[in-house]
């Protein structure tokens, strides 16, 4: 009966702290709208279009972005297209946009840049929309955002 107790406590415990227990991933990608460079903030849409608040700090690690050997093809399109894919046409070069802040990541994941260089990168990828992959803490901050654990882009 004793060990009883305990484990309902404990369990309730765990139950009680904030973050432990979590509907969402852990890892996930982004659309990248914005990055305030003051509070290091990367504001996105995630693939539900539910809002993201990720927090580039000092522990972030940054890893290789995945770039194939080929570019894609901006101006393929299915045959025949399909008018309701999309509410308006994509921007043929915004993948050469982001395929080429992928490779100056790369570049600053190689030569182990400082923070202010991946800020600059990040302000980047959100002025052009492009897509990253983090993993982010579980528990998280007071203003709302979560701190990014990992950081690369999304493979180009």
């Amino acid at each position: 009966m004793k060990y009883q107790i305990g484990a309902a406590v404990a369990a309730l415990a765990i139950a009680l702290v904030p973050g432990t227990v979590s509907a969402e991933p852990a890892s996930s990608t982004v659309l990248a709208t914005s990055y305030v460079t003051a509070t290091k903030i990367l504001s996105g849409l995630d693939a539900n279009f539910a809002a993201q608040k990720l927090k580039h700090t000092a522990a972030t690690s940054h890893a290789f972005a995945v770039i194939s050997a080929y570019p894609p093809d901006p101006y393929a399109t299915a045959y025949p297209p399909d008018p309701y894919a999309t509410a308006y046409p994509p921007d043929p070069y915004q993948p050469i946009v982001c395929r080429g802040l992928a490779t100056a990541w790369n570049v600053a994941v190689f030569q182990n840049r400082t923070q202010a260089t991946f800020d600059l990168l990040l302000k980047a990828a959100a002025a052009n929309s492009c897509s990253l992959q983090f993993t982010r803490a579980s528990v998280p901050n007071a203003d709302g955002s979560s701190d990014l654990v990992s950081v690369t882009f999304l493979k180009q």
